[in-house]
C-alpha cells in the first residue's frame, strides 16, 4: 500500500475519491461539498505525501481556467447590473482581509509569506494561493494557507448553510422567486391556445403580467388571417389564438388561465415568415435571449 501511494496518479485519484466521499457526507443537512477534496489532500500532506510540483501547477491552472470559463462570458454583463454591488462587496472583503492580515502579522511578528498564506486560506482563495506562491517564491505560504483554510471553510458552511436556518430563510424558495424554476419535466413544446376568458379581452401582453417565474412565452398572436408578434404592446381580443412555447406543465397551467387548447393545425399567416437560424457569430455566444433583444432590435421572436 505504501508503495502504491508513491505513485502520483494513484495518490491523486485516491485523494479525489476520498475527498468527494467526505464532501458528500451530511450532518443535519450540512456538508463540505468540493472542499472535502482539499481537506483530504491536507491530511495526506500532513503525513508526508507529496504531489509533484508540475501536477500542482497544472491543477491550479485548470482551477483558474475553469472559473474563468464559467464566469468570464457573463462578467461584463453582470457588471452593468448587480455585478457592481457584488464587485464592491468583493473589494471590501479583500481590503478588510488585507488590513487585518497586516495588523495580525505586525502584532505576532509573522513573516510575509506565511501571512499572505493565512489570508488566502481564510478567504478560501486557491487562485490567491497561486499568486502568493508566485510572488513570494516561498512554499511556507502553503503552510499558512493550510492552517487557515479549514477555519475559512467552516465559517462559509456555518454562514451559508446554517445561518439561513437560524433566521428561518428558505434560500431555494427565494432563488425560485428570483430566477424562476430551474428544472422542468420534459422538453419545451409549442401549443396553440384560444383566448376565451373575458378578463383577457382588450388587454396587452404587458398588462397580463405573466408570472416571470414561468417559462411560457407568447411568440405569436393569430387573429383571422393575420399574425402579430407577441410584444408587450400587442393587444389580445377574445377569440385570438396564441402560439406559446414553454414546458408542458406550465403551458397546461397557462391554458387553464386563458382559455383552451386549439387542436386545429397551427396557422402561418403570409405577413410573418419563419426561418431556422444557426448561431455562429462569436459575439452571440454566452448571451441570453433578453441580452440579444430579438424583438426590440430585430423585430423577430423565437418559436
Amino acid at each position: 500500500m505504501q508503495s502504491l501511494l508513491q505513485d502520483p496518479l494513484i495518490l491523486i485519484f485516491l485523494i479525489l475519491f476520498l475527498g468527494s466521499f467526505v464532501g458528500q457526507l451530511k450532518f443535519k443537512g450540512l456538508n463540505l461539498g468540493a472542499s472535502g477534496v482539499l481537506l483530504i489532500g491536507m491530511v495526506f500532506g500532513h503525513f508526508g505525501y507529496e504531489i509533484p510540483s508540475v501536477l500542482q501547477n497544472l491543477g491550479l491552472s485548470l482551477f483558474i481556467v475553469a472559473v474563468g470559463l464559467q464566469a468570464g462570458p457573463r462578467f461584463f454583463r453582470m457588471m452593468k447590473s448587480s455585478g457592481i454591488v457584488f464587485g464592491i462587496i468583493g473589494f471590501l472583503v479583500v481590503f478588510i482581509a488585507s488590513v487585518t492580515t497586516v495588523i495580525v502579522s505586525k502584532l505576532f511578528q509573522l513573516s510575509a509569506p506565511i501571512s499572505i498564506g493565512l489570508m488566502t486560506g481564510a478567504l478560501t482563495s486557491t487562485p490567491g494561493l497561486a499568486a502568493a506562491l508566485e510572488a513570494t517564491q516561498d512554499p511556507i505560504a502553503s503552510v499558512g494557507y493550510g492552517v487557515a483554510y479549514p477555519f475559512g471553510v467552516i465559517a462559509v458552511v456555518l454562514f451559508i448553510q446554517l445561518f439561513p436556518r437560524f433566521i428561518k430563510v428558505d434560500l431555494k424558495a427565494d432563488l425560485r422567486k428570483t430566477i424562476g424554476p430551474v428544472r422542468h419535466q420534459g422538453s419545451p413544446r409549442s401549443m396553440m391556445i384560444r383566448v376565451e376568458k373575458e378578463e383577457f379581452h382588450k388587454k396587452t401582453l404587458k398588462e397580463l403580467r405573466l408570472n416571470r417565474n414561468s417559462s411560457v412565452v407568447i411568440s405569436r398572436v393569430i387573429r383571422g388571417d393575420r399574425s402579430f408578434l407577441g410584444r408587450n404592446d400587442t393587444v389580445l381580443l377574445k377569440g385570438d389564438d396564441l402560439i406559446v412555447v414553454g414546458y408542458p406543465e406550465e403551458i397546461e397551467r397557462f391554458t387553464k388561465e386563458v382559455g383552451s387548447e386549439e387542436t386545429s393545425e397551427v396557422k402561418y399567416a403570409d405577413n410573418l415568415k419563419m426561418k431556422r437560424i444557426t448561431v455562429e457569430a462569436d459575439e452571440m455566444i454566452g448571451k441570453s435571449l433578453p441580452d440579444i433583444k430579438l424583438r426590440a432590435e430585430y423585430g423577430v421572436t423565437g418559436d
